[in-house]
Formats: structure tokens, C-alpha cells, sequence
């Protein structure tokens, strides 16, 4: 299993919210973010503190992704 990044729509108390979750490569949660709106900066903030706090890039990783991240 590779480092995954997921996101959803689900209910919560009734109300419809976006859920974004970061895992690592043995399926356990990093990080979640749960939102009312699908907010891009908001997203970004929760890849950059995922990644930042969690991404060790390795000599197979593709960082493209990472440097996505950061530059914006």
C-alpha cells in the first residue's frame, strides 16, 4: 500500500461536510480534515501540514506532488 490521500463527502449531524484523509503506507491515519465547504486553501493548509510532519521523501518517491504543495 502506497502514502494516500483521500476525499469524501459525508454527513455529519445532518449537515453535508467535505473529509479529506492522509495515511501512510500501513493504512494508518495521519491526519484528517473535516469542512463545510470545499475550500482549496483550506485543503492545501491540511496537505502541507500532512506532508510537512509526516513525508519523508524516499529514493522511489515522486516529490512532484510535494513541490505542488509547497510552492503554492
Amino acid at each position: 500500500m502506497q502514502d494516500a490521500f483521500t476525499e469524501t463527502y459525508i454527513k455529519v449531524k445532518g449537515e453535508w461536510n467535505y473529509y479529506y484523509r492522509a495515511a501512510d503506507k500501513e493504512g494508518n491515519m495521519i491526519d484528517f480534515l473535516l469542512t463545510a465547504t470545499h475550500d482549496k486553501k483550506a485543503t492545501l493548509r491540511f496537505l502541507n501540514k500532512a506532508i510537512g510532519e509526516n513525508v519523508k521523501p524516499g529514493p522511489n518517491c515522486d516529490s512532484t506532488l510535494i513541490r505542488q504543495v509547497h510552492a503554492c
